[in-house]
């Protein structure tokens, strides 16, 4: 019995070591997050999605001057890009 015992708890071990990593590898960041979004038509989404980070990320940034352009607004899209 006691050699069962110790198999569980190795097999529950390793199923909760895979769990935990797959669920932090399958993390986006806000702006991957926002990407995806940009890439899928949800414009709106992303922008407050990436509005959460773009002051300090340069990609999030040229994200959002990609959608103001998008959604007609030139001069908000010049000011993201120029950040």
């Amino acid at each position: 019995m006691p050699s069962q015992s110790k198999n569980s708890l190795s097999v529950e071990i390793v199923a909760c070591a895979f769990i935990f990593f797959a669920a932090t590898a399958s993390a986006q960041t806000p702006t991957e997050r926002g990407k995806s979004l940009m890439d899928d038509g949800k414009y709106n989404e992303a922008k407050a999605v990436l509005e959460t980070v773009g002051q300090r990320d340069a990609v999030a940034s040229l994200y959002l001057g990609q959608i103001a352009l998008e959604q007609n607004d030139p001069k908000k899209g010049v000011d993201w890009l120029e950040r």
